[in-house]
């Protein structure tokens, strides 16, 4: 965060680029931030650090496991999560903008056309009905969708989802597959800076299949899209 301050770039939320790439206005060295799941050390540890800067961020949740009746099943112990009253009290502050991430965090891929429906259209009410007001992005669990997705998510009303393959988005990128690059703790500056200047914006090959396997689909579904990360 450091160096995007001092390199001068604006750092947007999920909602705030696509509105920005709807109207052909994004302006040089914009970045939309994200974080998936809604682990409590976002806010713990990163929102500070935002917050100094004045930069915006966006938290995809899942309700179900907001609420703990379903868990992330990759972790043998799931980290902490941020609580239904944290979110809502983020939320209104405005530096943290939290949007839907499916109610369980399952291969929507793997499920049935109802059940994907269910878990879209779903964790957008669940949401709104804590938040009170409008829901519009979604983020597709793990990356893993394909045109019956994309298609189940503008008809739950979003408008706009986010994949995990990543690349640079502009004006003719589909608003329901922008593309994210994805940081983590292993990450160098030197890594961090070439991942912001478009070095890694080609994925490695088979990272499609290492997430399907992580989590949580046994097969691959018919319904994969090329661009699936």
């Amino acid at each position: 965060m450091d160096y995007l301050a001092s390199e001068d770039y604006r750092v947007v939320d999920v909602v705030t680029a696509a509105d920005l790439l709807g109207a052909g206005t994004v302006p040089p060295k914009t970045v939309a931030l994200s974080f998936d799941d809604g682990y409590l050390d976002v806010a713990v540890h990163g929102l500070p650090i935002l917050d100094e800067r004045g930069f915006r961020a966006t938290i995809f949740v899942a309700p179900a496991v907001t609420e703990g009746t379903a868990s992330f099943t990759w972790y043998r112990r799931q980290p902490p999560l941020l609580a239904w009253d944290d979110i809502m009290e983020l939320d209104k502050q405005g530096t943290l903008d939290f949007e839907a991430h499916s109610l369980t965090h399952p291969n929507l891929a793997a499920l049935g056309e109802e059940s994907a429906r269910h878990e879209i259209l779903g964790s957008r009410l669940a949401l709104e009905s804590r938040l009170g007001r409008p829901v519009q992005a979604f983020s597709y669990p793990a990356g893993l969708f394909g045109e019956r997705e994309k298609r189940l998510v503008a008809e739950a009303g979003f408008r706009v989802a986010v994949s995990c393959e990543p690349g640079v988005n502009d004006g003719s990128t589909d608003v329901f597959a922008l593309r994210r690059r994805q940081v983590d703790a292993r990450d160098s500056l030197l890594d961090f800076r070439a991942k912001v200047g478009g070095g890694h914006d080609s994925p490695l090959p088979f990272r499609g299949l290492y997430r399907h396997f992580r989590y949580g689909a046994e097969v691959l579904g018919p319904r994969r899209a090329s661009s699936v990360s």
